[in-house]
């Protein structure tokens, strides 16, 4: 907004002018695909509040540019349906029958209503036209629906331009921050929708893959040389049972985050171009060093710590065993007690310092980050827990899942605690024991799987339910407070450090 307001500003007085015509151009069907009408209306209104233009005015040439440009298009609708065609960006024949359906519907009230409906807008005077619509009456709907268009759009414009102008000059890094972290977690809220979605069909594709395969006849000649090798590669891509595709699956997963792990490790070690990303993403995110956002990233990398996570998992404990999931139960601690074990050791093979300009004062080593590793290393046991008793939906349990193993990750990076490989090999020990522990619940439960999930959904277990996470999370915000509570090294002491640096 802050480049197309000066362009539109500048035009004076022929502001109005230009406006106006594109608002027509939006509202006449054979210009509407090239004129951003809705756009530019949006912004008048942004100009009105900045006191370029006045708010009336602009009102009054919208309207008449809208309501000029939808009388053409009535105009044009009673030339005939031969306009339309396949192929056409706006006169398609589907969007005639679009319009027709909705006009049809809405009768006259869909000339006020389609003026708010992108696509419809330049339709719906065509369809009127080709009803057999009279002019008098088509013209009293289009001025009331012209008014009503110009009065709101401006008003919207209006609205956001005195916000612009009050919030604008007063926007901070925080801001900027904030806002590049709300862009991130929706790209991976949008990307996690999207791979669920084309879930169903990538499967139709692969088994339509593995039916080609098993049906090629140099396939089926090598299928009766070595039956027991087939025998054993069918078992292994079954998806009839755990030990089959799933197995499969989670083994292949376990090797690459395993090999993910040692080349990230090797690059830290030898000095590769991770430890130069580490530097400078360090120095980027402490422009950004403000005491709110230190603050609420205080808090998220409490959730990380052992007492959070310890926190958590008795609740989860408590919550399987009273649904009677207990099966999850030793695995659980497996992933927990393993992940600790792991990350303790490692930060002791590497010795790596921490940073200079850590925010918190905290006395063991920065290889790897065991924050990230153990958020991840539980929140995606407790994900794969959820979504294996169909317990919710499963999409909701990923995306918070995901949301949080990377606000916790990335809170250790913005309160310079530790580093960018630090934090990636962090995840990675925790989606290995993840892993890990997903393999020994499903081999100790096999003996007790139908005693798993069979527990009746009654009144008293769902209070005892609802007490159980009422505790813990009182036990958690008492817990994340007394984090935000620790010391803070001087956020300005650090500047002039670092400058001086």
């Amino acid at each position: 907004m802050s480049s197309l307001l000066p362009s539109i500003a500048s035009l004076g007085l022929w502001g109005y002018w230009v406006i106006g015509l594109m608002t027509c151009g939006e509202a006449f069907v054979i210009t509407s695909v090239f004129s951003p009408g809705k756009v530019v209306v949006v912004l008048g209104g942004a100009l009105a509040a900045q006191g370029l233009y006045d708010i009336s005015d602009m009102m009054w040439f919208i309207a008449i540019g809208t309501i000029i440009g939808s009388q053409a298009s009535f105009w044009l609708g009673k030339k005939g349906e031969t306009l339309f065609g396949e192929g056409h960006a706006v006169l398609s024949t589907a969007h005639l029958e679009r319009g027709q359906r909705f006009f049809g519907k809405y009768g006259g009230a869909s000339i006020v209503i389609g003026h708010f409906l992108g696509p419809l807008r330049p339709i719906a005077p065509v369809v009127a036209g080709l009803s057999g619509m009279g002019g008098r009456r088509f013209l009293m709907w289009n001025v009331a629906g012209g008014a009503a268009y110009a009065i709101t759009m401006v008003s919207v414009g209006y609205f956001f331009g005195t916000a612009f102008t009050v919030i604008g000059p007063t926007t901070t890094r925080v801001g900027l921050f904030a806002g590049a972290v709300v862009v991130i977690l929706a790209l991976l809220w949008f990307l996690i929708s999207r791979l669920r979605r084309g879930w169903p069909f990538a499967v139709s594709i692969l088994r339509s893959v593995a039916m080609a395969i098993r049906d090629n006849p140099e396939v089926r000649a090598l299928v009766v040389r070595h039956p027991k090798l087939f025998r054993f590669l069918a078992a292994r891509v079954s998806p009839e049972t755990f030990r089959g595709l799933p197995a499969t699956l989670l083994g292949l997963a376990f090797l690459y985050f395993l090999g993910i792990y040692v080349e990230l490790a090797l690059e830290v070690v030898g000095g590769g171009p991770i430890v130069e990303a580490d530097t400078r993403l360090s120095n980027l995110l402490y422009v950004f060093r403000d005491d709110t956002l230190v603050r609420f990233f205080s808090i998220m990398t409490g959730l990380g710590q052992w007492c959070a996570i310890g926190v958590m998992a008795l609740a989860a404990t408590a919550l399987m065993w009273v649904w009677d999931r207990w099966a999850y139960v030793p695995a659980l601690w497996l992933v927990l007690a393993g992940n600790q074990i792991t990350v303790t050791v490692l930060k002791l093979i590497f010795a790596r310092a921490r940073s200079d300009y850590a925010v918190y004062a905290e006395g063991s080593y920065s290889f790897p980050s065991g924050h990230s590793a153990a958020i991840a290393a539980f929140g995606i046991f407790v994900t794969y827990v959820l979504v294996r008793e169909r317990i919710g939906r499963d999409t909701l349990w990923v995306l918070l899942c995901a949301s949080i193993v990377f606000l916790v990750g990335l809170s250790r990076l913005y309160l310079d605690e530790h580093f960018l490989s630090d934090v990636l090999n962090g995840y990675v020990v925790g989606v290995l024991w993840a892993i890990t522990g997903i393999f020994a619940a499903e081999h100790w439960g096999r003996a007790g799987r139908a005693a798993v999930g069979t527990c009746p959904a009654t009144p008293r277990l769902r209070w005892i339910s609802a007490g159980i996470v009422a505790v813990s999370a009182v036990a958690l915000w008492l817990e994340g407070g007394s984090y935000d509570t620790t010391p803070i090294r001087g956020l300005r002491a650090h500047a002039r450090r670092r400058v001086r640096g």
